[in-house]
């Protein structure tokens, strides 16, 4: 399907990729994985010719569609959200567009010509083809897209540009979702989407028929779509089969075996070179000896990996302990423009408590956070924290808050522990700042390497009570695995936002759901919570099923379920019926429309032009009745 030839790029002398060569096969899911600067984005471009490598190509079927989604950049506007989405269906709309050109042209052409027949025929075929892309559909398709992504029906009718950039990233996956193109190349897919909408487009990939390349830190996402992983590694692609956890296990195989070459290889080494110094001089042993050199000198040398990237063991300051009560809050409540975030919500937080904090786009966790940290204050009710507690809070943009015109090293050293240069070091060293990398400036760092600095920045001197909101964005595996293990070990407590389900599941002892303004807890890691839900889901719908019979306590609580029963038995007649005469007048609609059609395809109907315009009028109006009709049966279903 694609194939990669012997790709180089080079960047101002330094090689980012040296002969690379690779390729995907149709339906195949494949993950690219690797360390932040290794080239991962790079690799996407040069196989949407969006980047133009040093030598090499990226050869696939001329007719091959392929749709890329950029980590950010994309902003739409100009257009209402529903219509900017609608345009994945180019065809569509061309063919939509080219027939009403034809009807209005029929107007005004001799209706015995052969140009005008010519029309007829072009209508007819153009009108095949907008039935055959189900045309009529576009925009519920649309919809359904949008709302799996997190959007509200009262969204659709928004202009693009009252959109954040967030929001925007999802206006252009859900372009590319309803494109279908053969290959889809989507890079870190999941950053700017909450839970309940990762799920869905999980769900929705899982189904998707073409080919799938993705760039992601999302372990949990990764096992759900994808049954290949390729690690892009010291210049090369490697492919893994299976899940996560099964490209650790193969990768660690892989790596015992490539040290035991090392090792064998480096006591051949010592051996010929023992030979080679012994003997170079001796006339009699000479000529071996150089046959020797010249053999060490094409001898291919196996490579380790390099010790810089292998993170260093370190144990953080721990904080100052604090009373057992962190947090409690009182019948807290917010609104903004007259919407509701947070009803009137009560919370309590202990010490040690590890808690995420979980719920879509816009239900007002980051708000909840800004209240507990002081930087929002509430509509009603009060938040106290508890004896000797010092809060942290990380948001989203932290790393923002970063001098630019300072080193790393000198950005660390800032933060007012009056630690000395060798622990500063080993920290910044925890963190993957070696060598000369702790002299660069911080505003030449790429958003992983700040997110990381502003974590070594926090954790040495840490509060005893941190709010962490999305910590994982832009930074790669082992990065998110040390302040994993750096959380892990934090004897304070912590409150956690974060999309990224295995990061918090190996982390939080609780989670608290926020919806529609208010919380529930469970008392567990995240796949606790998420087979609560699962079940919760389930009773739902066997109650839907069966109506299990009550005792009712009195005769007056009877009366008033009898009154209840009926009532909703007769809305729903009401809704039955309501849906029945939509579908009879849709087939009614339907007939009328064959009816009329058939009407049009005689030649001789055009001879009388008031009666073809009359026909093609009464087309457009039972068309449109019918597209009426669907979208409100549609919203009864």
């Amino acid at each position: 399907m694609l194939q990669l030839v012997n790709i180089t790029v080079d960047f101002g002398g330094r090689a980012l990729f040296r002969d690379l060569s690779w390729q995907i096969n149709r339906k195949d899911r494949v993950a690219l994985i690797g360390a932040n600067g290794v080239g991962k984005s790079t690799l996407l471009k040069i196989i949407n010719k969006q980047f133009q490598p040093t030598s090499g190509v990226a050869a696939h079927n001329k007719n091959l569609q392929i749709g890329y989604l950029p980590q950010d950049g994309l902003h739409a506007h100009g257009k209402e959200l529903i219509h900017e989405v609608m345009t994945a269906f180019e065809e569509v709309i061309d063919v939509h567009e080219r027939m009403k050109k034809i009807e209005i042209a029929m107007t005004t052409i001799d209706h015995e010509s052969d140009e005008f027949h010519k029309m007829i025929d072009t209508y007819g075929n153009l009108q095949h083809r907008f039935e055959d892309l189900d045309g009529f559909s576009i925009e519920s398709k649309a919809a359904k897209v949008l709302v799996g992504l997190g959007f509200k029906e009262s969204d659709f009718t928004k202009m693009c540009e009252l959109f954040s950039g967030g929001w925007q990233m999802r206006i252009a996956l859900a372009k590319l979702l309803l494109q279908n193109p053969d290959l889809l190349l989507l890079d870190e897919p999941t950053n700017h989407l909450d839970i309940e909408s990762i799920e869905w487009l999980e769900n929705y990939l899982n189904n998707y028929e073409g080919a799938i390349l993705l760039v992601s830190h999302d372990r949990y996402f990764i096992d759900k779509v994808c049954n290949r992983i390729t690690e892009l590694d010291r210049f090369v692609l490697t492919d893994y089969y299976g899940d996560y956890e099964s490209f650790e296990e193969q990768k660690a195989m892989a790596e015992e075996q490539l040290l035991s070459s090392y090792e064998r290889q480096q006591s051949e080494i010592q051996r010929i070179q023992l030979f080679i110094d012994r003997f170079r001089y001796k006339a009699s042993k000479a000529r071996q000896a150089q046959s020797k050199i010249k053999f060490l000198d094409h001898m291919d040398k196996i490579q380790l990996p390099d010790d810089e990237k292998k993170a260093i063991q370190f144990r953080f300051p721990q904080p100052q302990k604090s009373g057992r009560v962190v947090l409690e809050i009182q019948d807290i409540s917010k609104s903004y423009d007259g919407r509701t975030v947070l009803k009137p919500l009560n919370l309590t937080l202990e010490r040690g408590e590890k808690v995420a904090l979980i719920g879509a786009n816009g239900a007002g966790k980051s708000t909840l956070l800004r209240i507990i940290s002081g930087f929002e204050t509430p509509d009603s009710g009060s938040v106290s924290l508890g004896h000797n507690v010092t809060l942290e809070y990380f948001a989203q943009q932290q790393s923002d808050k970063l001098d630019a015109a300072k080193t790393a090293y000198e950005e660390v050293a800032s933060s007012g522990s009056n630690q000395p240069p060798l622990v500063l070091r080993t920290i910044l060293g925890a963190f993957l700042f070696s060598g000369d990398d702790i002299y660069k400036k911080v505003g030449v760092l790429s958003g992983g390497e700040k997110s990381r600095l502003a974590f070594a920045k926090m954790l040495l001197n840490p509060a005893n009570f941190i709010i962490l909101d999305e910590p994982t964005n832009h930074i790669d595996a082992q990065s998110k695995e040390i302040l994993q293990g750096a959380l892990t070990e934090f004897q304070g407590t912590l409150l956690i936002v974060s999309h990224d389900r295995h990061f918090m599941n190996n982390l939080v002892n609780k989670v608290i759901e926020i919806r529609d303004g208010k919380i529930k807890t469970y008392l567990g890691n995240f796949d606790y919570y998420h087979d609560c839900k699962l079940k919760e889901v389930e009773v739902v719908v066997e109650n839907a099923k069966i109506s299990k019979p009550v005792i009712p306590e009195d005769k007056a609580k009877r009366a008033a379920e009898r009154d209840e029963k009926k009532k909703l038995a007769a809305e729903e007649k009401k809704h039955q019926k309501k849906i029945a005469d939509i579908e009879r007048a849709i087939q009614e609609q339907e007939k009328l429309k064959l009816e009329i059609e058939t009407e049009l395809s005689d030649p001789e109907v055009y001879k009388k032009a008031e009666k073809s315009q009359h026909l093609q009028n009464q087309y457009h109006v039972v068309t449109e009745k019918i597209t009426k009709l669907y979208e409100e049966w549609q919203k009864l279903m």
